[in-house]
């Protein structure tokens, strides 16, 4: 099985909190990712391409998630993870990020106050066949 190992520098940012309303021409009022965000993003888009990513996203992976803190700002572990597993997907390691792909991430929490940052490994798994254990559980389930 394949394996990708990714170290995002810098405090991570959350895609969902200190959204910015930005006026759009023709659109109105639209929320968008924080500047801190979109900058953590870009970059991390450029890690992805720098360390490598697979042929094609991996139908079924194995996420584990480090993140080193450099500061007591209380943070929302699926705010912190979501980004990246955004990210992944749009940069083609990973062909979503729902639970039939990727399960439950494994998610650590570490302080480094001189070297805030995200370690991130994905490891190709063997892909479940969902609709078919769907299948034959209600299959069994209609026996009784």
């Amino acid at each position: 099985m394949l394996r990708y190992s990714y170290t995002f520098r810098g405090e991570v940012a959350s895609k969902k909190n200190n959204r910015q309303l930005v006026q759009v021409k023709g659109r109105g009022a639209v929320l968008l990712p924080s500047k801190h965000y979109r900058e953590w993003d870009k970059e991390a888009k450029r890690v992805i391409l720098a360390y490598g990513r697979p042929q094609r996203p991996f139908a079924a992976a194995r996420l584990q998630i480090a993140i080193y803190h450099g500061d007591a700002v209380r943070r929302d572990t699926n705010n912190a993870t979501q980004g990246i597993q955004d990210i992944l997907v749009e940069m083609g390691v990973i062909e979503d990020d729902n639970w039939m792909v990727i399960g439950s991430p494994e998610v650590t929490h570490h302080v480094d106050v001189a070297d805030p940052r995200m370690e991130v490994t994905v490891t190709e798994t063997e892909p479940v066949d969902y609709k078919a254990v769907f299948k034959a559980a209600r299959k069994e389930l209609n026996k009784k």
